[in-house]
């Protein structure tokens, strides 16, 4: 309770307007120590490259839980987050992959098919937000890419066979992710054509309503000139047959 109540007191200290920026700020710091990183790691200094990758895996899980409590979501923090991400998370593997354990760049392609997936979606709906399966492959993935960091400071056979156990567990997760934003991509399409269609439907009645009103109107004029033929042929005989009275008077 009094580490709750310290938490509380130092929330209620921060500006509103900061817990608005600060879990953007941690997501972009994200995107520089990605950067970061891949410096590190292809300069050798793996130890450091542990650490900061380390480091952002966890500004991952703060800043969306930050969000969250502080009802700070955005849109700039929706669409920089899985950059942040796959940047991180893709930069590793294909290193890794390259200097360490080319098993390392199957679960690359796979997250390589994702994104696109994913950015067909966005193009297609405005909506990259992420599945729950892709989560759980998410922190799979962060898991299986700690681990095999680590084999690069640490020499351990049973560390190396559980980096490949890993990389087996992921790649269905992957294919199910996969699975799911194609799945997304294809409702969003169908209800673009059933939108479409219904639109249509509606024009053409609203087609069929305009015209039957037009051909209404047509017949309404012509029977009022009927009518106003009618009683103007009645006013002439009826002046016709005064004028014969008045003769024969």
């Amino acid at each position: 309770m009094k580490k709750k109540n310290i938490i509380n007191k130092i929330e209620e200290k921060i500006p509103k307007k900061w817990k608005k920026r600060i879990p953007n700020i941690i997501t972009s710091s994200r995107i520089i120590m990605a950067l970061l990183f891949i410096f590190t790691f292809i300069t050798g200094h793996m130890g450091i490259s542990v650490a900061l990758f380390a480091t952002a895996s966890i500004s991952d899980a703060m800043d969306g839980f930050l969000a969250r409590r502080w009802n700070a979501q955005s849109k700039f923090g929706k669409y920089i987050d899985p950059i942040a991400d796959k940047l991180l998370v893709g930069s590793t593997l294909l290193l890794y992959g390259i200097l360490f354990n080319k098993l390392m760049l199957i679960p690359l392609i796979g997250e390589l098919s994702i994104i696109c997936v994913n950015i067909a979606n966005v193009i297609k709906s405005g909506d990259g937000n992420v599945n729950k399966i892709g989560k759980i492959k998410t922190i799979s993935l962060m898991s299986t890419t700690s681990l095999a960091l680590l084999t690069t400071i640490l020499s351990n056979p049973i560390l190396n066979s559980l980096v490949t156990g890993l990389v087996c567990v992921n790649l269905p997760l992957q294919a199910a992710t996969i699975i799911e934003y194609i799945s997304k991509f294809n409702k969003t399409e169908n209800v673009e054509l059933s939108e479409n269609k219904i639109n249509n439907e509606d024009n053409d009645i609203k087609k069929k309503q305009v015209e039957s009103t037009k051909d209404k109107i047509e017949e309404y004029k012509k029977e009022k000139d009927f009518l106003l033929n009618i009683n103007t042929d009645e006013i002439s005989k009826v002046k016709k047959i005064g004028q014969k009275i008045n003769k024969n008077i």
